[in-house]
């Protein structure tokens, strides 16, 4: 019987644990980024359709030119593909993102510069 609870316990810390870390790299803990309570994500959905429209990089100049609001504009778009290496296929995640997209987030080169554009 002993074991049983102590093997209950020890299940039970252990998921607990796992869900709070999970919970705190994702929603708890600031981004690593200038002033990151003050950014806002925003999209477009066309009537109807799918609510997350990318838009063009005309848009974008456009909205960037317009926007005098914010201190910065940027734009990014997530993206799926697979990366074949050793007779594999892995599936991996990419962002496109504009020129000033480091800049704007107040992120710094570990080593290099960004002011390539």
């Amino acid at each position: 019987m002993t074991i049983v609870a102590t093997l209950t316990l020890a299940l039970g810390i252990g998921a607990n644990t796992t869900i709070f870390s999970a919970l705190n790299g994702l929603l708890l803990r600031p981004l690593p980024v200038a002033n990151a309570d003050r950014l806002v994500v925003f999209g477009g959905q066309r009537e109807g359709g799918d609510p997350f429209v990318h838009l063009s990089y005309p848009d974008f100049q456009d909205v960037r030119a317009q926007a005098n609001g914010f201190s910065d504009v940027l734009a990014y778009a997530l993206n799926l593909a697979g990366l074949d290496y050793d007779n594999r296929t892995e599936p991996i995640v990419f962002s496109y993102v504009s020129g000033n997209y480091f800049q704007a987030l107040g992120l710094k080169p570990a080593q290099g510069r960004l002011d390539w554009y």
